[in-house]
């Protein structure tokens, strides 16, 4: 065998090994990131007696300024203080515990508002809410579960099953997002990784007009271990839906 036959032959057979080697590699990243079915949606339907109570803060904060007892109890029954709050802008405050929260969490993302009625949410698939399998509040971070549909499929499934951890918070009109940590199939990323683009892409959404007025409403969104503390502007917020109701009114 001539040398530059032996040459061609150990090149051609090292090319083969690097294409065996790519192949299995690129199916071994595959079967870590793809999954052949989503997230088993499984989600526990909150108590009548939480459901009431989480609104029942609402309404109370809308009217008086407060959802705890202890604040509330200033104006509660004194419509004219409550009317002067609102006349200066007095801001409100809602405290929601865990519970209370995760049971709105479960209105969004099941259009059941937790008494056996729809909630008025549009139906699955109509928003990207929707599509969630979990949206849930526990040890002061918010845990979301998204199965990502591809639009072809593959011998290892269709399926990027999305989890991720993060702590949102609301400050001087701007939204803040930290990542505590991403996960996609198998694959853990670190929220220090993801920060930065987190950050840009919350730059971007907050030039939108409906997350401008939600910023311009709520004045302070934190989240604690075990609760969800609210400071919003109760003037601004009934002129929005003031707003709203002349345009539904239009519509009909």
């Amino acid at each position: 065998m001539s040398k530059g036959k032996k040459i061609f032959l150990t090149v051609l057979a090292v090319l083969l090994l690097l294409c065996v080697l790519i192949i299995t590699t690129a199916c071994i990243l595959s079967s870590m990131l793809l999954d052949k079915r989503p997230f088993v949606k499984n989600l526990t339907p909150p108590s009548p007696e939480l459901v009431a109570s989480a609104f029942s803060k609402i309404s109370t904060s809308m009217a008086e300024g407060s959802s705890s007892e202890k604040d509330s109890s200033n104006t509660s029954g004194n419509p004219l203080g409550s009317l002067m709050n609102l006349a200066m802008d007095v801001p409100a405050e809602l405290i929601l515990d865990a519970n209370e929260v995760n049971a709105i969490f479960y209105g969004m993302i099941s259009n059941d508002d937790g008494f056996g009625q729809s909630s008025g949410i549009p139906a699955a698939g109509d928003t990207p809410i929707k599509e969630l399998t979990k949206l849930e509040l526990k040890d002061g971070e918010i845990y979301i579960e998204y199965p990502l549909k591809l639009k072809f499929n593959t011998p290892f499934g269709s399926y990027i099953n999305l989890q991720c951890k993060v702590i949102p918070e609301i400050k001087d009109k701007q939204l803040f997002v930290k990542v505590v940590n991403f996960k996609a199939g198998s694959f853990s990323i670190s929220g220090k990784h993801l920060q930065q683009k987190v950050d840009s892409a919350v730059i971007v959404a907050e030039k939108d007009k409906q997350l401008q007025q939600i910023l311009d409403i709520v004045q302070e969104l934190k989240i604690t271990n075990n609760s969800a503390i609210i400071r919003y502007s109760r003037a601004k917020l009934a002129v929005l839906l003031l707003q709203y109701a002349d345009l539904n009114t239009m519509l009909k």
